[in-house]
C-alpha cells in the first residue's frame, strides 16, 4: 500500500511520491532470480496500474518471471444495519 511503501522509503530518506514508489517497485520486480524466492505477490491498486520506465506493466514483468500477481480487495471493516455488527 502507499502507507507501507512510504515507511520503507522514509527509512532511506526518500519522499513518499508516486515516482519514487514506482521506481522502488520496478527495482523489486526486475531483481534477477526474484522468482526463486517469491512465487506470488499481492498488489495494491496503484501497483496494478503502474508501468516500468520502459512502459512494460509491472504485472507483465511479474508474469514473465513466473511470479503470480494478486490483488488486494479488502477495503476494511464496515458497519452493517445491525447495531454493533461489522463485516
Amino acid at each position: 500500500s502507499t502507507k507501507t511503501i512510504g515507511k520503507r522509503l522514509e527509512q532511506i530518506g526518500v519522499p513518499n511520491e508516486e515516482t519514487y514508489r514506482r521506481q522502488w517497485r520496478e527495482l523489486l520486480f526486475r531483481t534477477p532470480k526474484m522468482n526463486e524466492a517469491i512465487s506470488s505477490a499481492i498488489l495494491y491498486e496503484e501497483t496494478l496500474a503502474q508501468n516500468a520506465a520502459d512502459g512494460t506493466p509491472f504485472v507483465d514483468i511479474m508474469k514473465a518471471n513466473n511470479v503470480i500477481p494478486g490483488i488486494k480487495v479488502d477495503t476494511g471493516v464496515r458497519a452493517t444495519f445491525m447495531d454493533g455488527e461489522t463485516i
